[in-house]
């Protein structure tokens, strides 16, 4: 639970603090998505199931890889182990069923499997983890690639203020900051010395000097309004600011 997360990392914490802190990072009594809390308790709620998925994995010749909540078994194997999970062609699709072992470590720890996210994959189709191509290299999906690409261009040909309407709900720090994010998602996924990256940085940096008036600009309505707790201004989440 968040409560024992809480605990563990503060474990000098007594049960009056503790419970402040969890009524801090909880909404209506549950942890919501995308708090900046969720990746740090998912951590540590996830930590021992971890550990647990990582031996059983390895006495079978697999890796296991989680993101979240997206948990993904791999093999270099010709077949996957049948003690893990039982496959079976669907069409042109994989049919896939978890076996005991997996099943009963995620219900030890409370987990549920959602079986609409249940998926089997083999080449010589793509493959897939954790939201990026694994093959003879990682790389960000074609979708994420082209995204990244139309929001530097629209940028470019629309102008800054148009495209902080059209993505970010007016927030011209916003959408830069997201569009940074997402190169350096890049960068992390395929490397800082691969060409995609380096073009997308060479695009951000040019644009982002040709319209530093205005990105100053935004960066001192923010700062007011988060002296003013101004609730008319949309503030980015602390921490995300790209330096002008």
């Amino acid at each position: 639970s968040v409560k024992d997360a809480v605990g563990s990392l503060f474990g000098s914490f007594n049960d009056s603090e503790i419970e402040t802190i969890v009524d801090l990072c909880c909404y209506d009594g549950c942890l919501p998505q995308g708090s900046p809390a969720s990746p740090v308790l998912s951590n540590l709620i996830c930590g021992p199931l971890d550990v647990q998925l990582d031996r059983l994995a390895r006495r079978h010749g697999c890796k296991v890889t989680r993101f979240s909540d997206d948990i993904t078994f791999s093999t270099s194997a010709d077949a996957f182990p049948t003690a893990l999970a039982r496959t079976w062609k669907q069409g042109l699709a994989c049919g896939v069923e978890l076996e005991r072992p997996i099943c009963s470590a995620l219900q030890r720890r409370g987990f549920v499997v959602n079986v609409s996210k249940l998926k089997f994959q083999s080449r010589p189709r793509l493959l897939k983890i954790t939201g990026l191509n694994v093959g003879d290299r990682v790389s960000v999906p074609r979708e994420f690639w082209r995204n990244l690409r139309a929001g530097l261009e629209n940028w470019k040909r629309r102008g800054l203020d148009a495209c902080a309407n059209a993505y970010a709900k007016g927030c011209t720090v916003a959408f830069v900051n997201s569009l940074r994010g997402s190169i350096e998602h890049v960068a992390q996924a395929e490397g800082r010395d691969c060409d995609r990256y380096q073009r997308a940085l060479a695009n951000f940096e040019e644009l982002r000097s040709r319209d530093k008036v205005l990105l100053r600009a935004a960066a001192v309505r923010i700062a007011d309004a988060r002296k003013a707790e101004d609730a008319n201004v949309i503030i980015p989440r602390a921490g995300s600011a790209v330096e002008w």
